[in-house]
């Protein structure tokens, strides 16, 4: 702190002085001292906590113990140890370190170095250029592994295992390979050289798959793989390790140079290892053949021992470097596939519970009509089990007919199917709504069917409720109309009419004068224009020509009226011969009317109207067309726009069609307008129409 304190003083005393010197205010020196007191803070927040300074140190002395034990074990020439785990120990604090400790893990190292290098002998200039091609590595291979691969774990796929075979062991070695010949040419070979780049890289070419992947997979994805490990794993685990020893020793330190197929004895037990316990099994085994074959070579009885110790190096390297990369893919490949086989597994799992919980009935059809899957609600309706069984083998055989028809519909034609059909099975009759569709294979083959039924009796019957209920509310509304109609023709008309009559027979008396007289003239003309609208507005209630001389004259009286009231040019177009049109049906047609005018006066805009009413065999059909600006409306089934909701006209509207067992159609645009109504007689059906 003392030293923080002190560089405060002597940052914050700089500007205070060159603020003296040129003049600058109090105010610019504080300014300054401020911004200065700013940097000392970011500078210490740049420092690493203690934590990492705690691991720097732990880096550093692992760093001298793994350089230690690469000379105990022994070196083949006079310049390289062949396995050296002091770079891959800096390689696996770098990888799990952030980049802004990098510097402090390579400074920890430094000390470590020296102390290891000096002991044996090497001066200072070789043991500078050692560590900085040990450290050129370590970066190097660690700023490429967090650049190109997704994170650790940095070996449990197929792209991440050649990944880090190519930067560590062949792309960062040859890197700093070739800054070493380039050294030695600059310098004329007093640097460097290329004998020296040739043979530190291959050094560390095993290194990089021998080594490295054990310290990244045992060491750098922690510990906690440990406590997964089962009794029968573990011995497992015993029983390779031995197997592995005996079957290296037989293979490297006791064979003899006429038998060199005996190095390949360890083979099937490093692939044990790479099946069973995935990269840190192979890299296991890697690492106990490898210096299972150095124990050999240096005793000079492997089947690499050559004459020249450089030729064994290299032999030696070369079949290890060689033996061990397909054995780091191929855990790879395995990490990988279990993962995939896990994903696959716990997707499927998940599927089954959704589509398990999931109310409707869900099941799928081989192309033979063979149920091959079925969900809980699926299977809750037979009593039987239904995979493994076909259509024919569990329902009747038309039911059973109209499945199969519509199951090759949909496979002839691709498109999906979607139909309500009724069951029996037992407890009552259901009514479902079935979706059909086929399932498709990569390459585009349909191999089966699929179905999901949804239940909807109880839409249904409320749905037909509802309809009962809008029927009786507007027969209720009718009959109100009609009462309301007659009371004010019969009630409040009348007794106008006999006002009027007194009023009348005041004026004939001859008692008034002529004041009063005016007055009571007065009177008489409003009771008569209120007599008149209270006769309209009774029959526009219900009017009496519809019960009494039935649906044409009512709409032409109707139509005649809306004209001269609204100022629009409506024409109606009746046929010749209408017939006798039953009472509901005459009603029904007659609101039509009567509302679709009303919408035209209102909202349309439109000076003209048509009316047309034809009829058929079948059905009255019924036509209203303006030529205004539209509706609202969305999109239909392609042939236009229809209404969708519009308010309680034509719902109104519609729910008298429907009564009825006809169809009502609206489409709106910019041209206008048009409602087409078509209701049957009594006991015939028509075509549905889009409602």
């Amino acid at each position: 702190m003392r030293i923080v304190r002190q560089a405060g003083d002597a940052i914050g005393n700089a500007p205070l002085a060159a603020a003296r010197a040129s003049g600058f205010s109090r105010v610019a020196a504080a300014s300054l001292l401020q911004r200065g007191a700013r940097r000392l803070s970011s500078l210490r927040w740049a420092l690493p906590p203690r934590s990492e300074v705690a691991k720097a140190l732990g880096v550093g002395v692992a760093y001298y113990v793994g350089a230690e034990l690469a000379f105990w074990v022994g070196t083949l020439t006079y310049f390289f140890a062949p396995l050296w785990p002091p770079n891959m120990i800096l390689l696996c604090a770098l990888l799990m370190a952030p980049y802004r400790s990098w510097w402090l893990y390579i400074a920890a190292v430094l000390p470590a170095h020296i102390a290891a290098e000096t002991r044996v002998g090497m001066q200072a200039l070789p043991l500078l250029g050692a560590f900085i091609c040990n450290v050129a590595l370590a970066l190097s291979s660690a700023a490429g592994l967090r650049r190109l691969s997704a994170g650790p774990p940095w070996l449990d796929g197929l792209a991440k295992a050649w990944t880090f075979i190519l930067v560590v062991a062949i792309g960062a070695p040859a890197l700093v390979a070739s800054g070493v010949a380039a050294l030695g040419w600059l310098s004329r070979g007093t640097l460097g050289g290329t004998e020296f780049a040739m043979r530190w890289g291959v050094a560390n070419l095993l290194g990089g798959v021998a080594l490295a992947p054990i310290f990244v997979t045992w060491i750098g994805e922690g510990r906690a793989w440990l406590r997964g490990i089962s009794a029968w794993r573990a011995l497992e685990a015993s029983c390779l390790t031995l197997s592995l020893l005996a079957s290296a020793y037989i293979g490297f330190p006791a064979a003899a140079a006429e038998y060199p197929v005996l190095a390949c004895v360890p083979i099937p037990l490093m692939l044990w290892a790479a099946v069973r316990f995935g990269p840190r099994g192979a890299s296991g085994a890697i690492l106990l053949v490898s210096m299972m074959a150095l124990a050999g070579a240096i005793e000079g009885r492997a089947p690499f021992a050559a004459a020249p110790a450089d030729h064994t190096v290299l032999s030696l390297q070369m079949f290890l470097a060689v033996l061990s990369a397909p054995f780091l893919v191929l855990a790879a490949v395995v990490v990988e596939r279990r993962q995939a086989v896990t994903h696959a597994t716990l997707a499927k799992e998940e599927l089954q519970s959704i589509l398990d919980n999931t109310p409707a009935c869900i099941y799928v059809k081989d192309l033979r009509g063979r149920f091959i899957f079925a969900n809980r609600s699926a299977r809750a309706l037979l009593p039987r089990e239904l995979v493994g069984r076909t259509t024919d083998e569990l329902f009747p055989p038309d039911f059973a007919a109209s499945w199969s028809a519509d199951d090759a519909s949909v496979v002839d034609s691709g498109i999906p199917l979607t139909r309500e059909h009724a069951f029996d099975l037992g407890a009552g009759i259901r009514l479902y709504l079935v979706t059909k569709f086929v399932l498709r294979e990569p390459g585009e083959e349909a191999y089966a069917v699929c179905a999901i039924a949804t239940d909807i009796t109880e839409f249904r019957r409320a749905q037909y409720e509802v309809q009962d209920l809008s029927a009786h509310l507007l027969s209720a509304q009718d009959e109100e109309r009609r009462r309301i109609a007659r009371e004010l023709h019969d009630g409040t008309g009348q007794g106008l009419v006999a006002v009027i009559l007194n009023l009348r027979r005041l004026l004939g008396s001859g008692t008034v004068d002529d004041n009063a007289r005016a007055i009571t003239e007065e009177s008489i003309a409003l009771l008569g224009e209120m007599q008149s609208e209270i006769r309209t507005l009774s029959h526009l209630l219900h009017p009496p020509l519809l019960d009494d001389a039935g649906l044409a004259p009512a709409l032409t009286w109707y139509v005649e009226g809306f004209a001269k009231r609204s100022g629009i040019d409506a024409k109606l177009q009746l046929p010749a011969d209408i017939g006798i049109t039953e009472k509901d049906v005459a009603t029904a047609l007659f609101r039509i009317v009567q509302e679709s005018l009303t919408n035209v006066h209102r909202h349309s805009g439109s000076r003209t109207a048509d009316i047309r009413l034809e009829r058929t065999c079948a059905a009255m059909v019924l036509t209203i067309s303006d030529t205004g600006r539209g509706m609202a409306s969305e999109a239909s089934d392609g042939e236009g726009d229809q209404i969708r909701s519009l308010g309680v006209g034509i719902a109104g509207m519609r729910a008298r069609v429907k009564q009825l067992g006809g169809t009502l159609d609206i489409r709106s645009g910019p041209g206008g307008t048009t409602v087409t109504s078509i209701v049957p007689h009594a006991g015939q059906e028509i075509a549905r129409h889009a409602v």
